[in-house]
């Protein structure tokens, strides 16, 4: 690693790759708030179908990105698997048990064209993220503080065919991740080496977009043909497009299928010319490689660039966006200085057991259909039909790294096991737990209140995590109703009381009673080697001294002409109205729960006052916790320093500042810890309907009793109930007729 004077990186985070992984990797860090850009070689999404396959924990990753219902229509679910055997006649049949453990079905073949388009548009556009097409790695440079990127043009003369330019450009991050691939330049320029697990086959893969999928509905939507004179697997790929798979035989060699004749003579029983085009034909080397370490440094890798997995399991794009969903959470807390940078020796640990299992697993399977001697298959048709078919395929729980070790030393039945989504409904929204409840770390109970047995340093640690909480009794604070019951028999089954969830949906660790609550979120903490001061509760980095730089969030301008404005930055940026009254509107054109608020109240006019001039009524900037906001109200009220009014919204808590000139910056924070469920809240809840302005509150008692151990929930629940309204409203609100 070299060692300079100190430069400001660029940004967070620069991701090399931007296939799916990388993809969601960027969104995930973008909407942490983080700076992220992603280089990718090539101009536009690839146009051809690589993975076909999704399971249901990577489902809910897609659910968290917001996309289960753009995709829903490009999504098929597998609702049968079949294998047949050396005769043609069906060996065995795997039916998938529903939903699955994450809440979705358990398996769904895709295109993945559409999945990068929906990917880009509807995650990692509204996230922030800085995307640099047509840019190839070729110089990487680590420092104590930042990786240095060197990148040079590339242009696209023929598909799929680079040419290097003469224009470069060098950029700098704190961490660089590379998503770049089997050949990964990343791994190859940090010396990490790669271990050969032993698998190497030669397959021939050919795409099809059938005129007429009905057609071909006689074919299951996944079937492996273990035909010894030609191993076979055919899949729907999405609702449009259909693949086959063939085994190249010993004596073959990859040129004999550049002839179209030998292809089609191959789909024949299946698939012929009159039946649609070919988008792709092409024969693919299928390896086993696991690379020796994600890391070295300032660099990680993800994805093909760490692993590579034989096809048979469907498990290489999904172990890899396990990567990143890994990733992502241990990264944002390092980012943001709840951490330090050794948290992220947990990957290896943890994704480097489950993706050889992974391989291992895939190697072994890949023998089994794809035998050649014909005695051997007759063998293997004869074993495999007098057995049941197995259950749908369960990983491996995770074994090591940032897991719940009990003070007993005894064991934690749900420790590193992938956790159960149900269906839940909470102020009269069901749905998905997640979208119901929210994301990122997740504390459920089996009853009572869950904040009930922890001390106010167990409150600030949720605080700090953002961590969403819930208890299985609608009735106690912070309750949902259990509406498919899959939640309340899960902790039944592991008798446990309580379960804490990580942000990737893997089990941090549980406690058989409220009692045992707070060892388990002490044992959180020490894993994630996080620390608190004893006088304020707070993670250290967040005292009053350091300066936290929040991220821009939306501007609000005063007008006489309310409609009008809206049609303009309708038009303008593709705004769209979350909520409007008479006296203003809030509008949004991303995930934000809005970016421009317009204020219309009726004694506003066209004049040289300020106060009442059509005009900007503030900017806003947004921290990412409450704990930020709080901590530079602090730090500013030594600087003497003070907002002019404070307000909670009800889906913000802000203080207003008021610069030199008399013009107002707001200084916020979500209270929902979720934009989706703020925006949601604005439109739906009829407390916004009634007051959309909000409550008046007094900052010095929040500060009070954050420093007392009051919970952020508290403190939001108490300040709508108007228990910190100053002893005079800073301001009067004009009457507006509703």
């Amino acid at each position: 690693m070299t060692i300079d004077n100190f430069h400001e990186p660029e940004f967070d985070v620069a991701i090399v790759g931007y296939g799916p992984v990388g993809q969601a990797l960027a969104a995930l860090l973008g909407r942490a708030g983080h700076r992220v850009a992603v280089f990718e070689r090539f101009a536009e999404i690839y146009r051809l179908p690589r993975a076909v396959h999704l399971d249901h924990e990577i489902m809910r990753l897609l659910q968290s990105l917001g996309l289960s219902e753009v995709l829903a229509e490009e999504l098929v679910p597998v609702d049968d698997y079949r294998w047949f055997g050396a005769d043609g006649d069906l060996l065995m049949r795997f039916e998938p048990h529903s939903p699955a453990l994450s809440g979705w079905e358990t398996d769904y073949m895709f295109f993945q064209p559409e999945l990068e388009r929906a990917m880009e548009a509807h995650a990692c556009v509204p996230a922030g993220v800085t995307v640099a097409r047509g840019w190839a790695a070729e110089g990487l440079v680590q420092f104590d503080d930042r990786v240095e990127l060197t990148l040079r043009r590339v242009t696209e003369e023929e598909p799929g065919r680079l040419a290097l330019t003469g224009d470069t450009r060098t950029v700098s991050a704190r961490w660089v991740v590379g998503a770049d691939g089997a050949n990964s330049f990343v791994r190859e320029a940090s010396g990490i080496t790669r271990r050969d697990l032993g698998f190497r086959e030669r397959w021939l893969v050919v795409d099809a977009e059938p005129h007429d999928m009905a057609a071909l509905a006689h074919l299951p939507i996944a079937s492996q043909r273990c035909d010894p004179s030609r191993p076979t697997t055919i899949v729907q790929s999405g609702p449009r497009h259909r693949r086959w798979e063939f085994m190249l035989l010993p004596d073959e060699r990859a040129s004999d299928f550049e002839d179209p004749d030998r292809v089609w003579a191959l789909l024949e029983p299946w698939y012929r010319p009159q039946d649609g085009p070919l988008t792709r034909s092409a024969v693919y080397e299928f390896r086993s490689m696991l690379a020796d370490q994600m890391g070295d440094g300032r660099v990680l890798l993800v994805g093909d660039a760490a692993h590579l997995t034989p096809p048979f399991l469907g498990q290489g794009l999904c172990s890899g966006l396990r990567d990143a969903a890994n990733l992502a959470w241990k990264l944002d807390l390092v980012l943001r200085g709840l951490a330090a940078a050794r948290l992220l020796d947990t990957i290896d640990s943890e994704r480097q057991p489950q993706n050889e299992a992974i391989i291992r697993l895939a190697i072994e399977l890949g023998k089994v259909l794809c035998q050649l001697d014909p005695q051997a298959a007759a063998e293997r048709d004869t074993m495999l039909r007098q057995v049941e078919a197995p259950p749908p395929l369960e990983l491996p729980p995770l074994s090591d790294g940032v897991l719940h070790r009990p003070v007993d030393s005894g064991s934690d039945p749900l420790a590193g096991a992938l956790s159960v989504q149900g269906l839940v409904c909470r102020a009269g929204r069901e749905g998905r737990f997640d979208d119901v409840v929210g994301r990122g770390f997740q504390l459920i109970v089996g009853g009572g209140d869950p904040l009930a047995p922890l001390s106010s340093e167990q409150r600030a640690l949720i605080d700090a995590l953002h961590m969403s909480v819930a208890s299985l009794d609608p009735a106690a604070p912070g309750g949902v109703r259990d509406v498919d019951g899959r939640l309340t028999a899960w902790l039944s089954e592991h008798e446990a009381h309580a379960v804490l969830v990580r942000p990737d949906f893997y089990v941090f660790g549980s406690c058989p009673s409220a009692g045992e609550l707070p060892e388990l979120l002490d044992d959180l903490r020490s894993q994630l080697q996080l620390t608190f001061t004893s006088a304020t509760q707070e993670p250290a980095v967040t005292d009053t001294a350091a300066l936290i730089h929040p991220k821009f969030h939306h501007v609000n301008l005063k007008t006489t002409r309310l409609q009008e404005m809206i049609d303009f930055y309708r038009t303008l940026v593709g705004a769209e109205v979350t909520h409007q009254f008479e006296g203003g509107a809030w509008l949004s054109n991303d995930a934000a729960n809005h970016r421009i608020a317009l204020l219309a109240f009726p004694n506003f006019a066209d004049d040289p006052e300020k106060d009442t001039r059509a005009g900007m009524h503030h900017s806003a900037f947004e921290y990412a916790s409450f704990e930020e906001l709080n901590s530079s109200y602090l730090r500013l009220k030594q600087e003497e320093i003070t907002p002019a009014l404070c307000l909670d919204h009800g889906m913000t808590l802000s203080y207003y500042y008021a610069d030199p000139d008399g013009n107002h910056v707001e200084m916020q924070v979500d209270c929902f810890g979720d934009w989706e469920k703020s925006k949601e809240w604005m439109k739906t809840s009829d407390e916004f309907k009634a007051n959309p302005i909000g409550v008046f509150v007094d900052p010095a008692q929040v500060a009070a009793d954050d420093a007392d151990g009051m919970s952020f929930e508290e403190i939001h629940a108490k300040a709508m109930a108007g228990a910190y309204a100053p002893e005079q409203a800073p301001v009067e609100i004009p009457e507006v007729s509703r």
